[in-house]
């Protein structure tokens, strides 16, 4: 897409959102790109005496889009989307109806329209700003229900690709100086791929290039999407429909190391061009045993290759299926061992390096000595094997064959680690029903459910072949029962 049909993808806003709930309380981020959106409550307020909001009067008196952004609300409150165009002198007038409980900071003073409104409730969230311009809002989110807290940029991109160059340098400037999780997302106004846009002018290199490039420096992936395919559409007939996927939410490292389970569902446009995204930021966990993953690296272990062979030499009574299930099985119990400890190498090398720390400083005061030198060169040699070894593992990992030698030490290939070991997570399901379930035990009996329906379950007696009916079918021909056991050749 060029840079003026790049503007066309930006005419509407984007809804994005960040609910934390804690004990039925909610913790409310919105962000109204261009200054066209904004998030109110009604119903009961925690402020004693507090008036209730009537978002239908207050659409009705200033001529806004609503937009129901919840499908299951609380039963005493309920959040709306208000969706105009609000210049600078009336926007203060719109956001003191959000009620007292609610804080507002917003980028008119970097962009005329003030693309973005970040709101949040004071009661429930502490936000400290710490950068605005007129691409994004930096902040640090802390909730103070829960343990939730973490680095949030909120970001509406420019239309077009020069005018975008800013956002990816202010973005790399934020990277560099981050060291908690990082949650960046909203509308980028950029895919990135060919099939992030259908129907229209196919996805030029150009268009992806500068915005993967970003995402390489930053080191950043990809959090797990559920629901729509895409973020936007221009809502006209079905043969001028366009569809694209430019709003994005994408996280650091150390954000899937903590919030790995955390999904961006993107929720139905309704009467936006822009479908909402909600981040919940309570997940629920089951520790549950880790399944026997075979690691490349341990084929070219002697111990491995020994329990292959005294294994396989078993003689196993049964099919020859059952045999080779039942010898993978005992393979999988001899060398779970060795896969334990090749699956734990990160924390092999990090111990390896307090080791090293020790030796190095007895070294220190002791310059010459002979045993301290030859302790420093062993483990020196042990910390090179182990992290060669490491860098298979993680590259296995990541399916990133792509990877070279060395890269293992970059930001981003530990970001597409986390990224791809989140969405290989299972944290929530749609049932025929149309339910959503969140809790661990009722997704996994979901799943034994639904395989018993369609699978069926074991019986005592199977019914057996009734041959009248086969040979009343068509049957092969004796010359066709030839031709078929006839041996292979070349021809």
């Amino acid at each position: 897409m060029g840079e003026e049909n790049e503007t066309n993808v930006a005419e509407k806003g984007t809804q994005t959102e960040v609910n934390t709930q804690q004990e039925n309380q909610e913790v409310q981020i919105q962000i109204g790109n261009r200054g066209k959106q904004a998030m109110i409550y009604h119903g009961k307020s925690n402020t004693k005496n507090q008036p209730t909001i009537d978002y239908e009067e207050l659409t009705r008196r200033n001529k806004y889009a609503t937009l129901r952004i919840q499908e299951n609300e609380p039963p005493d409150q309920q959040g709306g989307c208000l969706e105009t165009r609000v210049k600078q002198r009336r926007a203060k007038d719109i956001q003191k109806k959000f009620g007292r409980d609610w804080k507002v900071i917003d980028n008119y003073n970097d962009a005329p329209n003030g693309r973005i409104w970040l709101c949040w409730k004071g009661s429930t969230v502490n936000v400290d700003v710490k950068q605005i311009t007129s691409q994004m809002i930096h902040c640090h989110l802390k909730d103070k229900n829960s343990e939730f807290q973490s680095d949030v940029t909120i970001v509406y991109g420019l239309h077009t690709i020069a005018d975008r160059r800013d956002l990816w340098n202010q973005l790399r400037d934020i990277s560099a100086r981050t060291n908690d999780p990082w949650l960046i997302i909203g509308d980028f106004n950029s895919v990135l791929s060919v099939e992030d846009r259908i129907n229209w002018a196919p996805v030029h290199q150009n268009e992806v290039v500068n915005f993967k490039q970003c995402l390489s420096d930053i080191g950043v992936g990809l959090i797990n999407k559920k629901r729509m395919q895409f973020s936007w559409s221009n809502k006209r007939g079905a043969e001028e429909r366009i569809y694209s996927h430019i709003d994005w939410a994408f996280g650091n490292a150390d954000w899937f190391g903590v919030y790995a389970g955390i999904e961006a569902v993107y929720l139905v446009p309704g009467c936006s061009d822009h479908t909402p995204i909600i981040l919940n930021t309570e997940v629920q966990r089951m520790k549950m045993r880790k399944p026997y993953r075979l690691l490349n690296v341990m084929l070219q272990q002697e111990e491995y290759k020994t329990a292959v062979k005294n294994i396989w030499r078993q003689n196993i009574q049964g099919c020859t299926m059952y045999a080779i299930c039942r010898k993978l099985k005992l393979l999988e119990q001899q060398t779970r061992g060795i896969q334990r400890r090749y699956s734990s190498v990160e924390e092999k090398l990090k111990q390896m390096k307090e080791e090293l720390k020790r030796i190095q400083q007895k070294l220190n005061e002791n310059l010459l000595n002979p045993q301290l030198i030859e302790q420093e060169k062993e483990i020196l040699r042990q910390m090179e094997k182990w992290d060669a070894v490491h860098e298979k593992v993680l590259r296995q990992k990541s399916r990133a064959i792509w990877i070279n030698h060395g890269d293992s030490n970059i930001k981003y290939f530990h970001a597409q680690l986390k990224a791809r070991q989140a969405r290989n997570r299972v944290t929530s399901i749609c049932t025929e029903r149309n339910e959503r379930l969140t809790e661990p035990l009722q997704i996994q009996q979901e799943f034994i459910q639904f395989f018993k329906k369609l699978l069926g379950e074991s019986t005592p007696v199977m019914p057996g072949i009734d041959v009248n009916i086969i040979r009343d079918g068509p049957c092969l021909s004796m010359a066709q029962q030839q031709q078929m056991i006839r041996p292979v050749t070349e021809e």
